[in-house]
């Protein structure tokens, strides 16, 4: 958990930066900050959604 806070916090230091900003948003990226718990709340959220869609569809890996 330290590791990840001190991620964190690094790239929310950096993210905003606008040769960062550009860097991502040129990429597709969008820039948001979030705290640790937001982030894993939306990321489960993510997987919920997904796992619904695949198993719905029937879709399987190759």
């Amino acid at each position: 958990k330290p590791v990840v806070e001190q991620g964190n916090a690094g790239l929310g230091k950096r993210a905003p930066l606008p040769e960062c900003r550009a860097r991502i948003e040129d990429t597709g990226g969008q820039v948001v900050t979030t705290t640790l718990p937001q982030a894993s709340d939306y990321l489960n959220a993510e997987f919920t959604r997904w796992a619904k869609v695949v198993k719905e569809r029937n879709i399987k890996a190759d």
